[in-house]
């Protein structure tokens, strides 16, 4: 802060330190919201998730394996959270499949069947390891997240210093320089106390009293900037990142849908698809949620079925290329 020194008149300089600190850490917040951001990613492809060979029912059998469960008898962390949590740490992540009938379980492993693992070179059913070690992605997202954290703290200390009020005397530094500047003190306390009560006050006619006003439009700038980034780098749209749903009367939402399953195939093919078909021993598929292409395979299924043009193997093709599901 700035202050007067009464006895030189001179401004001294203290330190400048940034008031109203976050009571959650830089590095908590950080990890915590890009861990947080990949396990919505993986959720999401979770869901799209399908079984073509497997047993109707054997998705909802695994799927609690991929959430958490809080149960003090569970296994804390799914599939999910692990890989997540691998990411965000650059780690390798060893899972095993220990289930035991219908009772799915899987965990973490330990050291010693991670030591057989290696030995026998992966070559282990039910076992995957994965390896987010050289994974610079999180590494940049951590950048992003940082950037936001310190946005967010600059928000918050303006938020609380707006609730002061701002008095401004006339000539104070002139004032407070002369011998009476204790009384020049006493009165600024007494105009501080009047206001916190409520109270009426005398002043000079050129005082001024002020609250300070949220650059609100600032934060907002600063916030597009930032999630762009986290949006540019992940392969998202916008909307998935600060959760801003796309308006207008044109805007149907299914351009963002579009893009955020582009996005979501990135990561169904990097790390979920290994890593569910080596824990449970099955082929997996991306199931698309792309209305436009069912529609058109629909308008042309009666046309290629008549056509005599194209084999049949050309047909399935065409079909192949069409289908959603």
């Amino acid at each position: 802060m700035f202050g007067i020194n009464k006895e030189k008149n001179l401004i001294q300089k203290d330190n400048l330190s940034l008031c109203f600190d976050l009571s959650l850490s830089e590095k908590n917040f950080v990890d915590y919201m890009v861990s947080d951001l990949y396990q919505s990613i993986l959720t999401m492809c979770f869901d799209k998730i399908i079984f073509p060979d497997a047993e109707q029912d054997f998705k909802d059998k695994i799927t609690p394996s991929f959430y958490d469960n809080l149960s003090v008898e569970g296994i804390n962390k799914g599939i999910i959270k692990n890989l997540a949590y691998g990411i965000v740490q650059n780690q390798k992540v060893f899972l095993v499949n220990a289930s035991a009938g219908d009772n799915i379980i899987v965990r973490q492993g330990t050291q010693e069947e991670l030591q057989k693992y290696e030995k026998e070179q992966g070559n282990i059913k039910n076992q995957i390891q994965m390896d987010f070690t050289k994974y610079n992605q999180s590494k940049a997202l951590k950048l992003f997240y940082s950037m936001i954290y310190w946005i967010i703290r600059a928000t918050n200390t303006n938020v609380k210093i707006s609730n002061s009020v701002l008095v401004k005397i006339a000539k104070l530094r002139e004032l407070v320089a002369k011998e009476d500047a204790d009384e020049v003190i006493k009165q600024a306390k007494e105009i501080n106390d009047a206001i916190k009560k409520g109270n009426s006050i005398i002043a000079d006619k050129d005082d001024t009293m002020e609250r300070l006003e949220i650059n609100s439009q600032a934060t907002k700038d600063a916030l597009d900037v930032a999630f762009s980034l986290v949006s540019g780098l992940i392969k998202m749209p916008l909307s998935f990142v600060n959760g801003e749903l796309t308006t207008g009367l044109t805007q149907t939402g299914d351009s963002d849908n579009l893009a955020i399953e582009r996005g979501l195939k990135n990561y169904y093919y990097t790390i979920l698809k290994p890593c569910t078909e080596k824990l449970f021993e099955t082929k997996t598929r991306f199931s698309s949620d792309n209305t436009a292409k069912l529609k058109t395979l629909i308008g042309i299924l009666p046309q290629l079925e008549l056509s005599t043009l194209l084999t049949d193997e050309e047909k399935r093709a065409i079909i192949e290329d069409l289908k959603v599901w």
